[in-house]
């Protein structure tokens, strides 16, 4: 139980690690105003454009 009762402290921790992060971030709070979207989901998807003007249409950056 308490090794369970750890693993649930450390997730909390990392949580809100993330969720501080997400907030500091316009870009990803912006895509978190879609539906649907989350932390997880903008900052993978913020980290991974990186940089957007390296596309030409939105198209380009794939499904």
């Amino acid at each position: 139980m308490r090794a369970r009762a750890n693993i649930l402290e450390q997730i909390r921790h990392l949580e809100a690690k993330v969720r501080l992060i997400a907030r500091q971030n316009n870009v990803v709070r912006r895509l978190m105003s879609v539906p649907g979207v989350g932390v997880i989901t903008a900052l993978g998807f913020a980290a991974t454009v990186d940089d957007p003007t390296r596309f030409k249409r939105s198209s380009s950056a794939g499904a």
